[in-house]
């Protein structure tokens, strides 16, 4: 027999301003629980990250994260798939953030992706300083030049709001074989944050592979987001 389930996005969605789960969408989710629904969170932090603010109690079945570059249990966090971008295309889009003079991350493989290696162009961008300092003890000087990286998860430019839709559309162009997903900054909630994946990750696809994993019927599943990187999983 099939199942049905519900994806929801985590900041914004389930959580409030506060980082907190009200009372009333935790007793919806323990409700769907009993009823035999998958939850399941997606969202665009971290494994690390999202632990920060879901405790063992928080009533899901499953995480995505890194907006689908990895899933696991929860709240056991066995990690049931995790996917990296290869060398190569880490080459081919650091050579273009640089070309594009951005400001960017280059996170680490799943489940060490909160650790990362940065370049800054010179210009202010307090957003990607804020980020810095926010993970000061993971965060580390990319070493130049690039010869061979090792694979990541994924590159995160940081730039302003105005310029995330025109650069997003560019990098798309640019790399046409990987995901670009914009969102807004979780920081300073409004600067624009630009995610490269490989081709194979969002959080709609990474939806799609736990359907099929678990079964689950996908003409029976609900989605819930509120900002950019939400719009494929709707």
């Amino acid at each position: 027999m099939t199942r049905s389930a519900v994806f929801t996005d985590l900041d914004g969605t389930l959580l409030n301003s506060g980082q907190r789960l009200s009372d009333i969408n935790r007793q919806t989710l323990t409700s769907l629980g009993r009823a035999g629904i998958c939850r399941v969170v997606a969202t665009g932090r971290s494994l690390y990250s999202a632990r920060r603010v879901l405790d063992d109690a928080f009533p899901i079945d499953y995480l995505i994260s890194s907006t689908g570059a990895s899933v696991s249990t929860f709240p056991q966090s066995r990690l049931l798939r995790a996917v990296a971008m290869t060398s190569d295309e880490v080459q081919e889009s650091v050579a273009t953030l640089f070309e594009l003079a951005l400001d960017f991350m280059i996170q680490d493989p799943v489940p060490n992706n909160h650790c990362f290696a940065w370049h800054a162009s010179g210009q202010p961008n307090p957003d990607f300083e804020r980020r810095l300092a926010l993970y000061d003890a993971h965060q580390r000087p990319l070493v130049l030049p690039l010869n061979d990286p090792t694979p990541a998860t994924q590159l995160l430019a940081i730039s302003s709001a105005h310029a995330g839709e025109r650069l997003q559309r560019t990098l798309q162009t640019r790399l046409p074989k990987l995901t670009v997903i914009r969102t807004t900054s979780p920081l300073d909630h409004h600067s624009t944050w630009l995610e490269i994946f490989p081709g194979n990750v969002s959080k709609s696809k990474t939806a799609r592979w736990l359907c099929d994993e678990l079964n689950l019927d996908t003409e029976q599943t609900v989605t819930i987001g509120n900002d950019y990187n939400d719009i494929d999983l709707l």
